[in-house]
């Protein structure tokens, strides 16, 4: 009878691999092929060194099966979460008690040592893998309740998963599947009073409310999104709500998402200026009211 680690979920020869191939969760995290490579690394002091060798080791993506490591690629989700606690960010974890008390909770499959031997990675069923980002909300307040700090970067189900040894794992074949999720709370909407605005600002949030009346997406494809980003960007932290306006028509808006990016373009914008905001919106027919 099959178990949680017989599911099939992608391996690549290291971390510049995209393509992978399959193998069970089993043959990844059983494998003594690597130990010596493995015991050569927890070996070297220095931070870059670490890190080099690191990149050179197999890699799997524990939360599914890909045709091409990113998320428009995934053939199957695994039902299953890998999540990071590490060292640096709980300085005064011990790693065996750590994993001890862990243990205790029927929802883990798998606790182990990281590929560095210092952190821990926790394998868990979950039990709705189209909602693994509210999962993995759920998951991290739980957590930080146990004074335990886990990964942010985990909620990507693409993040893959190095090799690693574990002389004593935590295993439980029968582990029950994580049931709870937990919504990021939605930044309030803020509404402009566009008469205390000046004149460029006002027509661009009255072209943004058009935007979301007809429920245009001027932003389709990630360099679309990106452009009209940038020629936002220009109006400094006034074209930050804009930017969240055009964007919700989008299936897979985030605001912690459109947030970071809009943080991004900020301090990187060059050759953008709010025209190209007023040129593409005019490509939709849409005319400013004003």
């Amino acid at each position: 009878m099959d178990t949680i680690f017989d599911r099939h979920i992608s391996l690549y020869r290291n971390q510049n691999d995209v393509y992978g191939a399959v193998i069970t969760l089993r043959q990844f995290l059983f494998s003594e092929k690597h130990r010596r490579e493995i015991e050569y690394l927890r070996s070297v002091e220095d931070t870059k060194e670490r890190k080099r060798l690191k990149s050179l080791l197999p890699m799997a993506t524990i939360s599914g099966l890909f045709s091409y490591r990113d998320q428009q690629h995934l053939i199957k989700h695994s039902g299953l979460i890998c999540i990071d606690i590490d060292a640096k960010d709980n300085p005064v974890m011990d790693a065996e008690q750590t994993k001890q008390q862990l243990a205790e909770f029927e929802e883990i499959a798998y606790i182990g040592l990281s590929v560095g031997g210092k952190g821990l990675f926790c394998i868990i069923p979950i039990a709705h893998p189209e909602k693994h980002k509210e999962h993995f909300l759920s998951l991290q307040s739980d957590f930080k309740d146990m004074g335990i700090v886990i990964d942010n970067n985990c909620k990507d189900i693409t993040r893959p998963r190095t090799i690693s040894l574990d002389p004593r794992p935590h295993i439980n074949e029968n582990a029950k599947e994580y049931i709870y999720t937990q919504q990021k709370p939605q930044p309030p909407i803020k509404h402009y009073s566009y008469d205390d605005c000046e004149e460029t600002v006002r027509k661009v949030y009255d072209l943004c409310r058009q935007i979301q009346d007809y429920g245009l997406d001027i932003t389709d494809g990630y360099q679309n999104w990106l452009k009209v980003g940038s020629s936002l960007a220009c109006l400094g932290e006034d074209g930050r709500e804009a930017f969240h306006m055009v964007s919700r028509a989008w299936p897979k808006y985030d605001p912690a998402d459109a947030d970071k990016k809009f943080d991004n373009l900020l301090q990187t914008i060059r050759d953008y200026s709010i025209g190209s905001f007023f040129y593409i919106c005019k490509d939709y027919g849409l005319v400013c009211t004003l």
